[in-house]
């Protein structure tokens, strides 16, 4: 699959916001994979996320997220899609799961309809 130009500029930000995170969290790449890819997962591919160069996370890794960032006082929007600030606050976090993973789904849906045309 032949990613866009702003699909690739999504991604790299995701990444500088995901190694933002790691950073704020006093964790190395290793400690974070051991967190959230329960020890399946290794330093690369916190790297790979890190460096806007992974193709994609899993729905469980996606929740170990959210719960992580709950926990810690971070925005998941933030994180995912660069909106609001990095903080949690009082946001309602189920909100914000519900909206990422549409915005997710509809991002997926319009990459299949791209490549269908192609």
């Amino acid at each position: 699959m032949n990613l866009t130009e702003p699909d690739k500029k999504a991604i790299t930000s995701f990444g500088r916001r995901f190694r933002i995170l790691r950073f704020d969290l006093h964790l190395t790449q290793a400690q974070l994979a051991r967190l959230l890819w329960e020890g399946c997962g290794g330093q690369d591919s916190v790297s790979r996320l890190e460096r806007g160069i992974a193709r994609g996370i899993s729905t469980g890794m996606l929740m170990r997220l959210a719960s992580l960032c709950e926990s810690k006082g971070f925005s998941l929007s933030w994180l995912l899609l660069g909106r609001g600030p990095k903080g949690l606050g009082s946001t309602d976090l189920r909100g914000l799961v519900t909206e990422v993973l549409a915005s997710l789904h509809a991002s997926l849906h319009q990459m299949g309809e791209a490549t269908k045309g192609s």
